[in-house]
């Protein structure tokens, strides 16, 4: 048993419950603090400002493309990082004049539209360099690109969201990067920037990044290419607490850690700009999964909470083995229990969060609400077991700045008409 004051979330300086009586759009829903995310997204600006040259924050689509969202940290941004055609389009249409174009397996479609709209391409292999090639010799175009290099750096994190091992899947190694950058360099229909490099995700220690960064410094100072450096991509990954007494660095720590070889490495070269790639820590704590309590069930000893958004709507904790922090809103936490809080596919690892303490009030139709639910929750969830899509809101300054209703049986059923 724990003491705690009585839970009431705020969003936006609101209580949530008069959000969602405002927005009409029942349970499951993601409900965003705008406000927020374009703080998370400013402190990255202001904590590299005493870089040399021009710092480009490009915020990562893939973390939560929910539009109405997008917009507001674009307004401060102006740039993103795209891994599809459809996150080029959204993020377009939500304010965004720079796009840097990732991924391991662009299709033809996404090279195109890059290669077409001067957005930069992260190359992650001399395959796909060929590939480049080829569409801009086609298009009468040069493309504007750069090596996505593997530094082989562990940042002990989640083996799904380590990108820069040595076995993982994404760019080229160090040993081999030289004759993919020199292929560049000559080659006549690309245009050869610099060097990207993203070592994972959720990442709640310093000392990772300062190693990638070390090793791709000394990979451009002893093959010479430093001196053709205008483009440097530290890529993203600081983590969020998910935790309540859980400490992570923040954007000004990252940028202090950094400093003295990014000053260093910009006196070296030709000038270059540095491009950042923040996702998780600019819409993870801005976000929360709100859902409504359908049946308590107590077997074997155990008690079991079941909601009406499952594993579809917040697939981390099956996924990753995540950890969200629960709250019943509302609820008096001066008497608790504990239970576990699960969703209502068939599927047995479909719980979302195990042994936590609740109210011992805790009775249906309460709202549960699931913290730090604003990246790679939306983004990734599914129909599974023909659940509806979570319904979206989005609130800035206090007011309802966008809507989504949960999904509706037509509008799923649409899908194959």
């Amino acid at each position: 048993m724990r003491v705690r004051q009585r839970a009431v979330i705020e969003v936006s300086g609101r209580e949530l419950d008069d959000v969602l009586e405002e927005a009409g759009v029942g349970t499951p829903v993601y409900v965003y603090d705008a406000d927020l995310a374009v703080k998370r997204a400013r402190e990255y600006l202001e904590a590299f400002s005493w870089f040399p040259g021009d710092v480009h924050v490009c915020y990562a689509m893939k973390a939560n493309f929910n539009p109405h969202l997008v917009e507001h940290i674009l307004s401060e941004t102006r740039a993103a990082d795209v891994v599809s055609l459809w996150e080029m389009k959204i993020a377009v249409e939500a304010g965004a004049k720079e796009l840097v174009v990732n991924g391991n397996a662009k299709s033809d479609d996404e090279l195109r539209a890059a290669i077409l709209n001067s957005w930069i391409i992260n190359v992650d292999s001399m395959e796909e360099l060929r590939r480049v090639e080829r569409i801009a010799r086609r298009e009468g175009e040069r493309a504007r690109v750069a090596l996505r290099v593997n530094p082989e750096i562990d940042p002990d994190t989640h083996p799904h969201i380590a990108t820069a091992v040595e076995e993982s899947k994404f760019g080229v190694n160090l040993r081999d990067a030289e004759r993919v950058c020199r292929a560049m360099i000559e080659s006549e229909h690309v245009e050869f920037l610099g060097v990207h490099y993203h070592i994972g995700s959720q990442i709640t220690e310093l000392e990772p990044f300062i190693e990638a960064l070390r090793s791709v410094r000394r990979f451009l100072e002893e093959t010479g290419l430093v001196e053709e450096l205008r483009y440097l991509n530290v890529g993203g990954g600081l983590g969020v607490p998910y935790r309540p007494d859980e400490e992570v660095p923040r954007p000004k720590d990252l940028a202090e850690a950094l400093r003295d070889d990014l000053r260093d490495l910009h006196s070296e070269s030709p000038g270059f700009d540095l491009y950042l790639e923040p996702g998780r820590s600019i819409v993870g704590e801005a976000g929360v999964l709100v859902t409504r309590v359908r049946q308590i069930k107590e077997e074997g000893g155990r008690k079991w909470i079941f909601v009406d958004a499952g594993m579809n709507a917040l697939i981390r904790p099956a996924l990753y083995d995540a950890y969200h922090e629960v709250v019943v809103h509302g609820g008096d936490y001066l008497e608790t229990e504990k239970a576990s809080i699960a969703g209502p596919l068939c599927e047995m690892g479909d719980v979302l969060a195990e042994d936590r303490e609740v109210p011992v009030n805790v009775s249906e139709g309460d709202l549960v609400v699931f913290l730090t639910a604003g990246a790679y929750c939306e983004s990734m969830a599914s129909s599974y077991n023909c659940q509806p899509i979570p319904g979206a809101v989005v609130v800035r300054d206090g007011e309802l700045a966008g809507i989504r209703e949960v999904q509706s049986y037509d509008a799923f059923r649409n899908l194959w008409e």
